[in-house]
C-alpha cells in the first residue's frame, strides 16, 4: 500500500489522481491533501478518502513546504500550478520522498540543481503531466534523436488577428477544463514554451531537437 500526498488536490491533475485512487483503493491510500479550494471541499475529500491531514494553500508557502516535508508518505504528487509549486517539490525531496511531478515550473526554475538535490536525498522525480509522462515511459531503455510535443492550438488556432481577444475567449480551451492560469498560458502558448524547456532538462535533449506539433485532439 503506497501512501500518497497530493498537492493541488482539486486541480485537473489532483482530481485525476484521486479518481485513479478511487478505483485502486487496494494499492493506494491518501496521506494528505493540499488545495486552494474551500475547507468544505477538502473536508468532503477527506471523508471520502479517509485523509488524515489537510491544508488550504491560503496558509502560505511556508505552510505548504512544512506540510509536504512532515506528512508521512511514500510519494508526493505535485499538481500545484506556477512558481509556488517549487516549494512543495523541494520539501518532498528534503524528506526523501519520490515526487510525481506535474509542476513544470519546478524544473524550469530549478533544473540541474533540482535533479542533483533529488539524487543526494534518494528521491526520484517522475514526470506525470501529459506529454512528459508519455515521453518518460516511451524512453525507458531507449534513446531518441528528437522529441515531438503536441499542442492543441488553443482557442485561437484559426484566428489570424488576436489583437482584440478577451479574457473570456482565452479561457475557452477547446479540449480541457483547467484552472485560469494554465488555460491562459495555453491560449498564449507560453505553457508550451515552458514544456519545451522542461523536456530539454528532463530528457537531456537540446531544445533544437524538440518539435512542437499542433494536434487538435490533444
Amino acid at each position: 500500500m503506497r501512501r500518497v500526498l497530493i498537492l493541488g488536490a482539486t486541480g485537473s491533475i489532483g482530481s485525476t489522481c484521486l479518481e485513479y485512487i478511487r478505483n485502486h483503493r487496494d494499492q493506494f491510500e491518501v496521506a494528505g491533501l493540499v488545495a486552494r479550494s474551500s475547507r468544505e471541499k477538502l473536508l468532503s475529500l477527506s471523508g471520502e478518502f479517509n485523509a488524515p491531514s489537510l491544508l488550504t494553500s491560503e496558509k502560505g508557502l511556508s505552510a505548504i513546504r512544512s506540510f509536504a516535508r512532515e506528512i508521512d508518505s511514500d510519494i508526493v504528487l505535485n499538481g500545484i500550478a506556477g512558481a509556488d509549486g517549487l516549494y512543495g517539490t523541494l520539501a518532498a525531496i528534503e524528506a526523501g520522498r519520490d515526487v510525481a511531478l506535474a509542476n513544470k515550473e519546478s524544473v524550469v526554475m530549478g533544473a540541474q540543481f533540482l535533479f542533483d538535490y533529488a539524487r543526494a536525498n534518494g528521491s526520484k522525480i517522475i514526470p506525470v503531466d501529459s506529454e512528459h509522462s508519455a515521453i518518460y515511459n516511451l524512453l525507458k531503455n531507449r534513446e531518441a534523436e528528437k522529441l515531438v510535443i503536441t499542442a492543441s492550438g488553443g482557442p485561437f488556432i484559426d484566428r489570424k488577428d488576436t489583437s482584440a481577444v478577451t479574457v473570456s475567449e482565452a479561457l475557452r480551451h477547446p479540449t480541457w477544463k483547467m484552472g485560469r492560469k494554465i488555460t491562459i498560458d495555453s491560449a498564449t502558448l507560453a505553457n508550451k514554451g515552458l514544456e519545451v524547456i522542461e523536456a530539454s532538462y528532463l530528457f537531456n535533449m537540446p531544445p533544437e531537437s524538440i518539435e512542437v506539433s499542433v494536434h487538435r485532439q490533444s
